[in-house]
């Protein structure tokens, strides 16, 4: 039998990594469309709230799945970074 627990945690991270994909992709394709540089889209507000639950994502999903305790609070407070600078930008 599985771990559920094992199989969440890397759906976690890969999901993570397909949402800061599209976000990036679909940032590049507007920059390419506009002639505009890629960072002036990935700056704005969906594009960014898009990046950080990709990051939120990929930080739980690794923690998730890391054995090591000190590494789960490493990836864990990674993620509560994220989401702080996120709510900081926002203001």
């Amino acid at each position: 039998m599985f771990d559920l627990w094992y199989l969440a945690a890397h759906v976690l991270w890969i999901s993570g990594l397909a949402v800061l994909l599209v976000a990036w992709s679909f940032g590049y394709f507007e920059a390419q469309q506009t002639g505009k540089p890629l960072l002036s889209f990935l700056s704005k507000p969906n594009y960014h709230l898009a990046l950080t639950i990709g990051i939120v994502l990929f930080f739980g999903g690794v923690a998730g799945a890391d054995g090591r305790i000190w590494a789960k609070v490493i990836w864990a407070a990674l993620g509560v970074a994220a989401v702080a600078y996120f709510i900081y930008r926002r203001r």
